[in-house]
């Protein structure tokens, strides 16, 4: 294979695997396995003031941001949203957003959903972490 062949399926193997990197807030730790840096990234700013919004509306400040922070995945499509959690369930077809309270997770895909948006998929997810947490780590 010449140079320039084996340059270009250097590059054609790199644009098909989604980077991955990692940020933090207070709250939450964010894993973005996407080629799109900026997914969910509305969400990503405001996170910590919805959780904080949500935990005064629930009346359970201290119980809900509580440590541990909650990692959040976010993947590049369905596919990937499936397989990052496949070793704690499995998911619907339809599924965009899932939390898992107990283990401090949620995973969102930017895969289009027919209903919702993104921001309100993953306000939802959130929402499921907080009443949780708000419920004494209990399900309700």
């Amino acid at each position: 294979m010449s140079p320039s062949h084996r340059l270009f399926a250097a590059l054609a193997l790199v644009m098909c695997v989604a980077p991955s990197h990692g940020e933090a807030s207070e709250y939450f730790s964010f894993q973005v396995d996407t080629i799109n840096p900026r997914a969910f990234e509305t969400t990503r700013n405001e996170a910590d003031g919805i959780f904080k919004d949500l935990a005064e509306r629930l009346g359970a400040m201290e119980e809900v941001l509580a440590k541990p922070t909650v990692e959040v995945t976010i993947t590049s499509n369905r596919e990937a949203f499936r397989e990052a959690q496949s070793h704690l369930s499995s998911i619907d077809n339809w599924a965009a957003g899932t939390a898992y309270p107990a283990q401090d997770k949620i995973f969102l895909s930017l895969d289009a959903h027919d209903f919702f948006t993104k921001e309100e998929i993953a306000v939802h997810e959130i929402a499921h972490i907080a009443v949780y947490r708000a419920a004494g780590r209990k399900r309700l």
